[in-house]
């Protein structure tokens, strides 16, 4: 159990650095929003049609998505599997 608490904490942590990281570059794209309509700056984005930056806040936000659901996922209480069984006993396939 405390195995699984450190884990949490350790994903919670990863997730709040993931974040810090998407505000900056958020503000970053916002600062260079007016040297965007030059194309021949940032190559990657006259090949692809998105600029670095754009991708790595996708890539970011993905990560946050992602480390969501992992808490979400140990939150949850655990599967237990269970098999029917008909009035006799046997193990029911339906």
């Amino acid at each position: 159990m405390i195995q699984k608490a450190h884990a949490l904490q350790s994903v919670e942590h990863q997730r709040a650095e993931a974040r810090v990281l998407l505000d900056a570059l958020v503000a970053t794209q916002y600062q260079s929003e007016p040297y965007q309509s030059d194309n021949r700056r940032d190559l990657f984005k006259r090949v692809t049609g998105h600029s670095s930056l754009e991708n790595a806040i996708d890539s970011t936000r993905r990560a946050i998505e992602a480390y969501d659901r992992m808490i979400g996922d140990t939150s949850a209480p655990p599967l237990v599997p269970t098999i029917r069984v008909t009035a006799t006993g046997v193990p029911s396939v339906l």
